[in-house]
This record gives C-alpha cells, sequence and structure tokens, in this order.
C-alpha cells in the first residue's frame, strides 16, 4: 500500500505542524504569545507600583512630642583597668551539663594520678 505522507493545502501559505505531524494553527501560538506579554507587563507594572510605594515617604515626617521634653540624662565614664580585691566563697558541688567521655579518642589510657586534694584551688 502507498500512503501519501505530505499534506497538502489548498493555498500556498505554508503550513505549520508539531512534532507528530498534525497541523497546527499559525494563530493559536500568537495569542499565546500575545498574553504572556500581557501578563509580563502586568506583573512588572506591579513590581514597579509596589517598589515606588516602599521607595517614596508617605505623609509629614515624625517631629519631636512636643519640644518641652527633656533631653535623657547620660553618664560618661572613662574605660580603664582596677583590680578587684575580695573572695567569694561559696558551697555546693561542680557538675557538667552533658556527660563527655574523659581520654583521647582512638587510643584510650587512664588517669594514673589526680594532684589535687579536695578543697585547693585548681
Amino acid at each position: 500500500m502507498n500512503y501519501e505522507t505530505s499534506v497538502k493545502a489548498d493555498t500556498t501559505e505554508p503550513m505549520t505542524t508539531d512534532r507528530y505531524g498534525a497541523v497546527v494553527d499559525d494563530e493559536q501560538p500568537k495569542s499565546r504569545k500575545k498574553t504572556a506579554i500581557i501578563v509580563g507587563a502586568i506583573i512588572l507594572a506591579l513590581l514597579l507600583l509596589a517598589g515606588a510605594y516602599f521607595a517614596i515617604p508617605a505623609g509629614d515626617p515624625a517631629g519631636a512630642d512636643d519640644g518641652e521634653s527633656q533631653a535623657p540624662v547620660v553618664t560618661v565614664i572613662a574605660p580603664g583597668q582596677t583590680s578587684v580585691s575580695g573572695t567569694i566563697e561559696v558551697p555546693g558541688q561542680i557538675a557538667a551539663r552533658r556527660a563527655m567521655p574523659v581520654g583521647v579518642a582512638g587510643e584510650g589510657g587512664r588517669v594514673v594520678s589526680v594532684p589535687v586534694a579536695a578543697g585547693e584551688w585548681v
């Protein structure tokens, strides 16, 4: 059987086909393109309006309350070094927030001695 694989038109205008060989109307892509351009223009206009809304200040700037209010009092000191004398003694126990293993990862080891007695400064 001999099938004809081409499409012939009555006019001399070229016809557009999709990848399956179906004839595509040339007006449809143009209308989609116009619609996409119009939607893009509307979105751009909205973005410009939103930018102008936030960029341009509105109304009068806020002034002072009544002009009779007093400025806040500020204390200025010069930085320097001083020694702190005194001792604070607090009874209690020191404990870790999280339990952590003591030692070196991989090799391991053991504590041979602790050269500190209870109550000594460390």
